[in-house]
């Protein structure tokens, strides 16, 4: 039976039922097609403005905020140790020859001995101090270049430890000692920086002179060694004109005693004090020998051994000695045209 004979027998209500289905069905499908048609042009559609009229502008996003690094706490920064600078230039009379000036440097090095002897045609160094003392950095301050002469009084380590540093960054013709040996590291560093500088090696003893260009140095003692490294100190003497100097290491009351036996002249206007002004050294006699009219002693401040110790002080107060030390007064110079001398501290304010 085809689709038409069908039709025409199915009953009015059957029929009405089906067109309405019918209906729906169409206008259900149409509604479809026109919302995909129009969610596709809303997509691909760009939107429309109108001429002369500018977009809004979109509205920026602020950016975020960074956070800040955490801010690195710093090392501390090791504190190298201070080199005292020269004092300045002591004023002169207009009539003094600078040519026939001499100025002696009691250097600050803390708890050791370093002298400096300058004169216009030679430069001699007595002791060095401690390793890193700042012996060197005060030497290239001053424009040393070279140095005639180095004394090594004996082989302890706060006189020769910083003649190392000297002997590896300065040209030295000759290293003077006693020729006492020692046990120890630095003294073997000693001997090999003096093999290494290509300096010409002396051993001197009593009654030797060394010169350095128009400077003398008499060396008073040791006339042999013991077993002491103090009391083998070599002792120098240096006269310029009618002025004296008497530089004495560190000898002890034994040295002190073996000196004023004897018919040495020991007077000096200006004495070096012994052994960083230990009780040990400055015995009475030997400074009624001496006479000084200045003593200098060379001592750290606040070292652990108390130097400069009272007695020693008091003896010297004793002979009318102005007493200065480099713990207190920081370096001492000492100029001289051989007639009259005038001294320079680091510290003046000191007293």
């Amino acid at each position: 039976m085809g689709l038409k004979q069908r039709w025409a027998g199915w009953s009015g209500t059957r029929k009405t039922l089906i067109i309405v289905l019918l209906l729906v069905l169409f206008l259900c499908s149409a509604c479809g097609l026109i919302t995909l048609v129009g969610i596709s042009r809303y997509q691909l559609t760009p939107p429309t403005v109108e001429p002369g009229i500018p977009p809004p502008p979109s509205t920026p996003v602020p950016p975020s905020t960074p956070v800040p690094p955490a801010t690195p706490v710093p090392p501390s920064t090791p504190v190298p140790p201070s080199t005292p600078a020269p004092p300045p230039t002591p004023a002169l009379p207009p009539d003094v020859d600078v040519s026939d000036l001499i100025e002696v440097h009691i250097i600050d090095v803390g708890q050791g001995d370093a002298i400096l002897v300058r004169a216009p045609d030679a430069t001699v160094l007595v002791d060095g101090g401690e390793r890193n003392s700042g012996v060197v950095p005060y030497l290239q301050r001053l424009g040393v270049q070279k140095l005639d002469v180095v004394v090594a009084t004996h082989p302890h380590a706060d006189h020769i430890g910083g003649l190392i540093d000297v002997l590896q960054q300065i040209p030295v013709d000759r290293v003077i000692t006693n020729g006492q040996l020692h046990t120890t590291l630095t003294y073997e560093r000693f001997l090999d920086a003096i093999a290494d500088a290509r300096a010409e090696y002396i051993e001197v003893v009593r009654g030797d002179v060394i010169h350095a260009g128009n400077l003398v140095l008499d060396v008073l003692h040791p006339e042999s060694l013991t077993d002491s490294l103090n009391d083998g100190s070599v002792v120098l003497r240096m006269t310029h004109g009618s002025v004296s100097f008497l530089l004495t290491g560190d000898i002890e009351k034994a040295a002190e005693e073996e000196l004023t036996a004897t018919d040495i002249d020991l007077r000096a206007q200006i004495l070096k004090v012994a052994h960083h002004a230990s009780r040990s050294s400055s015995t009475p006699a030997f400074l009624q020998r001496v006479q000084p009219e200045v003593a200098i002693y060379s001592a750290g401040a606040d070292n652990r051994y108390g130097h400069p110790h009272d007695e020693t002080l008091a003896a010297l107060a004793v002979v009318g000695a102005q007493i200065l030390g480099t713990d207190v007064h920081g370096t001492v110079v000492v100029t001289t045209d051989g007639e009259t001398y005038q001294i320079t501290v680091e510290h003046p304010s000191s007293p």
